[in-house]
């Protein structure tokens, strides 16, 4: 329409001019009849009160009220210049100071009658058939009466035709004033645009070593000043973008769980270190389709299922590298439109690792509770059922009592591991290792000679004492010594070193039994592992000796090491010492 610049800067402010006058005429129009409504309604309610207790006084006289009350209403109206309407509360007009009640319609559902029967008091503003105009009505409640006032809006409509007048009059001054004025600017506004126009058009060719640098003071000059602060600060800001999608790309790439974003066309548009680890991915996934590089068929179709409908989808799948992963598939949204789905791989291998240690460790402890009750049940029902000699009674009665205290063995070595899982603090004193081995070596010497096994030890590496809870310490060494008694050979031999490492002290609990082959170290403290189940139980262990080691050393924060061969196995307990 305009091509020319000032053209267009006139026009536009003179039509702004325009909308701005009409704005603030239509404000201020609004603003004197809010006003005066605001004035009116604070003076009738002061009525409204004054007429209440005029009501009151004559409802006390002797003289009836009814009969009266039609002129009470008129001469009332009078003294307070307002239409004055008595209502019942069930809408019924019961004197009116201008109109014959008895020809009124019912006033029950009339809104300013029904909000002061509901709240005490009520108003509403409508077109009066009865007056022919809009009238403000203000009903208040008063015993077993509603008593309204009504004054007619005309006077309000006069001042607004008067201060419309007045607007006009200013507004038609205040738009020739507007014309010149944005004359005289578009001139100054197009001295300085064309070089601000020049340098934006080189700034947008990629020139960002451009710069404005004869600009003026006014608005112009503090554009292109912006322009020049802009210019300085985009490399800062692209610099500071590379950052953010580095700090991205760091925290998804450092989560443990596989993420990987895929669009709607089905290409990998994200994806971190933990998926490429769970999936086995050895090439760069990002920008390939993901049945490329997602080699698990129903993972492929679950996301194949997912993608069209942009449903949300969670599953469990079985990976072939003999991992557990829960699977969550979520839509991505952008404003409403669907671009993609996000895949998110929870590793769940460590639960169902724990999951079927305990299912194995219900069906090891049925079992072994069921073995010797089995036996006790079988030497009992043996003396109850047939005659036996006393020798006879008494050695079936020794077995029994022999598998009573395997299974007493078991449930205490249960409660004492169950205790070393649930408690939390273990209270320190100072403790003696050596007397501790000694100790325990003392307790265990009728097997050690029932089995004629030697025991040699070599302490002078221990430390005199060391700060640990005595409870934790004497289970430690007492299942590791009686597990070398328990597994080694006739006439074998237990050896107990020690040695001093940086910042620690070793003991080491050799013999020279049965050894542990190599597959089975990774689970000799795992509860009722046994190497060799029925030579196990022969021994009278309970197969969870070493798992309440295992549980002690990590309390204490010391730790364990198992070595072993075709013959026998060395045990090496490492103390923190920095004495």
């Amino acid at each position: 329409m305009f091509k020319n610049l000032r053209s267009k800067i006139v026009f536009l402010y003179t039509v702004l001019s325009v909308i701005l006058i009409a704005v603030f005429y239509f404000y201020f129009i609004g603003l004197t009849r809010d006003t005066q409504l605001a004035v009116i309604k604070n003076e009738m309610a002061g009525k409204l009160r004054l007429t209440e207790k005029y009501l009151d006084t004559e409802m006390k006289r002797p003289t009836p009220f009814t009969p009266r009350l039609h002129q009470m209403a008129r001469d009332i109206s009078k003294i307070i210049d307002l239409r004055l309407t008595i209502i019942s509360l069930d809408g019924a007009v019961l004197a009116d100071s201008s109109e014959d009640a008895e020809t009124m319609d019912n006033h029950r559902y009339r809104d300013e009658v029904q909000q002061s029967i509901e709240r005490g008091i009520g108003e509403s503003i409508r077109y009066s058939t009865t007056i022919k105009t809009h009238t403000l009505y203000t009903a208040l409640k008063s015993e077993n009466i509603i008593i309204r006032l009504a004054k007619p809006l005309n006077e309000i409509d006069q001042n607004v035709r008067k201060v419309q007048r007045l607007i006009l009059i200013l507004g038609v001054i205040m738009l020739a004033a507007a014309f010149l004025v944005t004359l005289y600017l578009s001139n100054v506004i197009t001295r300085g645009i064309y070089r601000t126009i020049e340098f934006a058009e080189d700034f947008s060719r990629g020139d960002l070593e451009r710069r404005i640098f004869d600009y003026s003071e006014d608005e112009i000059g503090k554009l292109q000043k912006s322009l020049n602060r802009l210019a300085d600060t985009l490399q800062e800001k692209i610099n500071t973008l590379v950052l953010e999608q580095l700090k991205l790309h760091t925290t998804i790439q450092s989560i443990n769980d596989g993420i990987a974003v895929i669009d709607s066309d089905r290409k990998i548009i994200l994806s971190n270190r933990a998926l490429d680890s769970l999936l086995e991915i050895n090439t760069i996934a990002v920008g390939k389709y993901y049945y490329e590089v997602i080699r698990n068929s129903t993972l492929n179709a679950r996301i194949e299922k997912a993608l069209p409908v942009a449903q949300a989808d969670s599953f469990e799948v079985d990976l072939l590298n003999d991992k557990f992963c829960d699977v969550y598939l979520n839509p991505i949204r952008e404003e409403l439109l669907f671009s993609g789905i996000i895949v998110v791989l929870h590793d769940i291998t460590e639960r169902k690792r724990i999951m079927q240690i305990k299912t194995e460790l219900v069906g090891n402890l049925s079992h072994e509770l069921k073995t010797p009750i089995a036996i006790l049940r079988g030497y009992l029902e043996t003396i109850y059922n047939h005659s036996c000699d006393a020798e006879t009674a008494k050695d079936f009665i020794k077995k029994a009592l022999i598998n009573v205290d395997r299974q007493n063995s078991i449930v205490n070595d249960m409660l004492k591991l169950n205790m070393l899982e649930t408690s939390f603090y273990f209270p320190t004193e100072e403790i003696s290792i050596r007397d501790m081995i000694a100790n325990c070596l003392n307790i265990l010497a009728p097997k050690l000679n029932e089995k004629t096994i030697s025991v040699s030890a070599e302490l002078d590496m221990v430390p005199e004492s060391v700060t640990a809870n005595r409870f934790l310490a004497e289970e430690i060494f007492f299942n590791l010594i009686d597990n070398a008694i328990n597994y080694n050979t006739p006439e074998g031999k237990i050896t107990i070193t020690s040695s001093k490492g940086p910042g620690t002290r070793a003991i080491a609990i050799a013999d020279t039994g049965i050894g542990i082959p190599e597959e089975s170290l990774g689970r000799v403290f795992e509860r009722f592992y046994r190497v060799n189940k029925s030579r196990s139980r022969s021994t009278g262990g309970t197969g969870l000796g070493l798992s309440i080691v295992k549980h002690a050393v990590d309390l204490l924060g010391w730790k364990i090491t198992v070595e072993s061969g075709r013959e026998g196995s060395v045990f090496t307990i490492s103390i923190p010492h920095y004495g």
